[in-house]
This record gives structure tokens, C-alpha cells and sequence, in this order.
């Protein structure tokens, strides 16, 4: 069955209560994401706006399209496009798609870090075969992709930009590819590909295999040095 739906004023927030499958499936996906972000989070309003949106329960996929917007506490998603893909046996969420000029998406993993944002064309949420459905990978893709986040409140805000972006919250670890580039506190580091550790604090660089790529730059500010 697939049923389509024109969204109401946006002042109303949430869509008509004949609208409840796209709800439930929002319900559903939000549930999953907020499992790597605040605890009080889930305790919060789930808001709504959407110019359209289809729901293909044949597919198993819910689409809202037209400056969407989703948020619940601290998670936030706005986007052109936003689709979500669920297995049609278990209707559980399997993913999550948003395209737009750009997408935002922010969250708070948890109350000692600070807000983490992510920027791009294109953002991909993959969810694992638990019951509970965590999120395992976020692969952000732009020209470029941009994540931003304080790991804690003494520490600068970490910028990071490439072509993709995968974040993976199990490990805490970000995967930079082409074009890559991470910056804190003044130091910055580039290379065709960097990966980072955001427990250990640990980087990884490598160049590319063509000649004017195969090498990386790391550049230290002054006052750094001089502080070590």
C-alpha cells in the first residue's frame, strides 16, 4: 500500500493524526538514533515538518521531501529529502537518507561533549541487526563534508572535512577520504586520508598514490610549541 500526504501549516509541528504510519516510523528510527546520544533525549517531544511525504509500506520506505525538519531534544536533522528504509518483515529501520543544499544533522552523545554537527550533501545513517536498532555507521559525503564537534570543554572544537566522512560511534572513530583535513586548537593536518581515534586521540594520515598527493602536512601554531 502506498499513501501519500501534504503537510498541514508548518505552525502545527506534527503532521494530522491521520498522518500516524509516518509518525510511527519516525517514532521508530528516532528511538535507534538516540541511542548514542543524551538519555534524557528520549524523554523529549518528537517535532515534525515536511512540505510532503510518501509512505511505500510494499518497499518498506517512508520519504518526507520539502525543507524537512526532525528534531527531539538535542537530535536535529534538516534536509531537502530525508528517506527512511525499513525491513518490510520486522519494520525495523535499516536506514536512514537525507540529501539537501545541505544537510544538517546535530546531536549531544553524551552530557560530557559537546554538540556534534555534521554538514553535507549527502548523510547516510546505517543501523545494526540488533533488536534495539544502534546506529553503526554515519557516512557524511560533500564538497566537503564537514564534522564539527567538542570532545570536551577544555579541549578546541574538532573540524574535520574530505569528500566522505564515516563516523562510527562503537568505536568512536572518524574515517576522512579525499581531500582530508582535521583541525583543532590551530593544528591542522591534511592528507588523502586520515582516520581518528576519538578516545585515544590517536591520527592516522596517509598521502595518495599520485604524485602531487602522496605526501601529508601537519602544521603546529607557534604558542603550541612553546606550551610543550
Amino acid at each position: 500500500m502506498k499513501i501519500e500526504s501534504n503537510s498541514y501549516p508548518k505552525s502545527e509541528g506534527l503532521m494530522h493524526r491521520k498522518s500516524g504510519p509516518f509518525i510511527f516510523a519516525v517514532v521508530c528510527a528516532l528511538i535507534g538514533a538516540h541511542a548514542h546520544a543524551l538519555p534524557s533525549d528520549i524523554e523529549q517531544e518528537i517535532r515534525i515538518e515536511a512540505e510532503r511525504a510518501t509512505l511505500d509500506q510494499k518497499q518498506g520506505i517512508t520519504t518526507y521531501t520539502g525543507d524537512v525538519q526532525f528534531s527531539q531534544g538535542s537530535m536535529s536533522i534538516n534536509a531537502d529529502t530525508v528517506i527512511f528504509h525499513f525491513n518490510t518483515e520486522t519494520q525495523k529501520i535499516d536506514k536512514i537518507h537525507a540529501t539537501g543544499s545541505p544537510v544538517l544533522y546535530q546531536l549531544q552523545p553524551t552530557e560530557d561533549k559537546g554538540l556534534m554537527r555534521i554538514e553535507a550533501t549527502e548523510v547516510t545513517a546505517t543501523f545494526d541487526g540488533n533488536p534495539q536498532r544502534r546506529i553503526s555507521t554515519i557516512n557524511a559525503r560533500g564538497v566537503p563534508a564537514l564534522y564539527q564537534q567538542q570532545p570536551t570543554p577544555d579541549k578546541g572544537i574538532i573540524s574535520a572535512r574530505a569528500q566522505s566522512i564515516t563516523y562510527t560511534p562503537s568505536s568512536q572513530s572518524l574515517a576522512l577520504e579525499e581531500h582530508a583535513s582535521l583541525e583543532q586548537d590551530g593544528a591542522s593536518m591534511s592528507g588523502t586520508r586520515i582516520v581518528y581515534d576519538l578516545n585515544k586521540e590517536v591520527m592516522q594520515a596517509a598521502g595518495g598514490e599520485s604524485e602531487d598527493r602522496k605526501r601529508i602536512e601537519i602544521i603546529i601554531p607557534p604558542q603550541t610549541i612553546q606550551e610543550n
